[in-house]
């Protein structure tokens, strides 16, 4: 079978009784008995969301009467009642093989094989795919804690991206650009700060409007956990400025939604004071000295790692205040406000910011700088004449300086 030419990805159901574990080797001897190579599926996924392997995708299969040639199976074990892990696993399977049969229409026995009128798999799948697959959607969101964004996809022979332009977090959402999947990643837009970039498949997913998220993280870290009790197994760490949605508040703990594949969701549990549905922090340098001493990471957003435009945008964030994503952008939403003449540079405060090309950073005190940097690796305050001397070999001189009252008068009237 030549693989260029698969036409179809055809999901089947074994049709056997819901309750019944049935294996890969109860498939594979129930194939051979009909006089078949073997297991004619090339995929197969068990009750619990095990994909076993079938057939190799190079090995024509039995599993479509007049079809085999041009398609690859896979099948869910049961007749009507599948489980959330099934159907996870199963768009699992399928971003994986389109991917590399980008043409390829996914469709279920019963559509294709017409001569001999089917039932399998028992739902319709083109249907489920277009519905719970984020590559046929409109939007999506992150589901896992963070993830890269890259201006290009992923072409090297070993599958890696290219230099990280920016980093999605957890419940961010994102628009769907282009319904192709290119080596597992699609391009798209990331509704938070209009970052365009390749995102992967694999961390992203469908939610449904009313599980949208309506929270928001507020701490550098939070972690969640299995249950209300703080001693429960922890499930995930979510960085600040991340989405979530609130089920309910337990006291000091907050019940959340945790997004899976396809519909694939249970609960998690957060402190209560991590999360606020409308941020407004009085002191959002406060937020940002909270990362102090965070490794410098070019294109991060979390406290795993951050450049220094995110660390303004993310303390801006956890202050209730959209604010661009790189240096840039920031200084163009500013400039107007923007000290630039003999008078800058001088008397710093508390909350001031300073541009330099390719460099921001905010004052911490009178005389000290808070910045992520490429010379110390790392969130680091230091004097700021000092810092000033050093960047110029660097960057150049500072080109504003944005005082902390005029700052605070701008985002003052934005958010009335």
């Amino acid at each position: 079978m030549r693989l260029k030419e698969i036409k179809y990805l055809v999901v089947h159901c074994s049709d056997t009784p819901d309750e019944r574990d049935v294996s890969v080797a109860d498939i594979h001897d129930m194939h051979l008995g009909f006089g078949w190579d073997g297991i004619g599926y090339h995929k197969l996924i068990t009750r619990d969301g095990t994909v076993h392997n079938g057939r190799p995708e190079f090995w024509q299969g039995a599993h479509v009467q007049g079809q085999n040639h041009h398609s690859l199976g896979v099948c869910l074990i049961g007749r009507h009642q599948f489980t959330d892990a099934q159907f996870a696993a199963l768009e699992t399977v399928l971003l994986g093989w389109t991917a590399r049969y980008p043409d390829a229409q996914i469709v279920g026995h019963r559509d294709i094989q017409l001569e001999d009128k089917k039932s399998c798999p028992n739902f319709d799948a083109g249907k489920w795919w277009s519905e719970h697959c984020a590559l046929t959607a409109d939007s999506a969101h992150i589901i896992t804690p963070f993830t890269g964004l890259y201006a290009t996809p992923p072409d090297r022979p070993d599958g890696a991206p290219e230099a990280l332009d920016t980093e999605c977090l957890y419940g961010e959402r994102l628009e769907i650009l282009e319904a192709k999947n290119h080596n597992g990643y699609v391009r798209a837009r990331l509704v938070t700060d209009g970052y365009e970039g390749w995102v992967s498949l694999g961390d992203i997913a469908c939610i449904s409007p009313h599980d949208k998220p309506d929270y928001i993280i507020t701490t550098r870290l939070a972690t969640v956990t299995q249950t209300a009790q703080i001693t429960s197994a922890s499930l995930i760490s979510l960085p600040m400025a991340s989405r979530c949605k609130l089920i309910k508040i337990h006291g000091d703990i907050a019940e959340i939604r945790l997004w899976g594949r396809a519909g694939a969701h249970r609960s998690g549990f957060v402190a209560a004071k991590a999360i606020s549905s409308s941020p407004e922090a009085d002191d959002w340098v406060e937020i940002a000295s909270q990362f102090l001493a965070t490794p410098y990471k070019w294109g991060g957003r979390t406290a795993h790692g951050l450049d220094c435009s995110a660390l303004i945008q993310l303390a801006l964030q956890g202050a209730g205040i959209d604010f661009a994503r790189d240096s840039a952008p920031q200084y163009e939403m500013l400039k107007n406000i923007a000290c630039t003449d003999e008078t800058a540079f001088h008397n710093f405060e508390r909350g001031d910011l300073i541009y330099w090309k390719g460099h921001v950073g905010v004052m911490i005190d009178k005389s000290h700088l808070l910045h992520a940097n490429g010379f110390h690796h790392a969130v680091m305050s230091e004097p700021v004449i000092e810092a000033i001397a050093r960047i110029k070999t660097g960057y150049g001189a500072p080109i504003a300086h944005i005082r902390a009252d005029r700052l605070a008068s701008l985002f003052s009237a934005v958010n009335r």
